[in-house]
């Protein structure tokens, strides 16, 4: 179980925000002690949704530890107003158009896994982005490795940039 001491002091914040959802901004930043890269998510109000979101997410998160496939949290506000997780390096969006056809599967495989174990035990994701060429990657690369597994006739929601809920 992830120990977390909610010690904002301990990073630093590096300028604009990486990025913006519903309810939350990612900042770049480092952590003091270590100069490990991490990524700093803070919920835009204190008050509102965003903290008992982020509560949830926190929690999913840490249940998850031992998942590979699953990002861990490294610290988090006692009010869960924001949570610590080591940075990416980069994203798929970036990367996927130097990546091997295989390199596209095994990503996928990957994700696909991680969001699996979220299942497994009661936990839904609500927001897997897709802009209509990443899709059109995951459904190229779904169908070449054979890791469609709904039937044939089921419509799939949230490709080409809609969000969906995975279920």
């Amino acid at each position: 179980m992830a120990t977390l001491k909610g010690d904002r002091s301990r990073y630093r914040l590096e300028g604009k925000p990486l990025g913006e959802g519903g309810y939350a901004r990612v900042f770049a930043g480092v952590e003091r002690d270590t100069g490990r890269p991490i990524a700093f998510k803070r919920a835009k109000d204190k008050f509102g949704a965003g903290p008992a979101r982020m509560k949830r997410e926190v929690r999913a998160m840490i249940a998850l530890e031992q998942e590979p496939n699953v990002m861990d949290v490294l610290d988090a506000a006692a009010d869960f107003t924001w949570y610590v997780m080591p940075r990416a390096s980069s994203d798929l969006g970036k990367l996927g158009e130097h990546l091997s056809d295989q390199a596209l599967v095994e990503a996928f495989g990957e994700t696909a896994a991680g969001l699996g174990a979220a299942h497994a035990l009661g936990f839904v994701h609500r927001d897997v982005l897709g802009q209509k060429r990443d899709a059109e990657l995951f459904e190229l690369s779904t169908h070449r490795a054979g890791m469609v597994g709904a039937p044939a006739d089921t419509p799939s929601p949230g490709l080409h940039g809609a969000r969906t809920d995975i279920c």
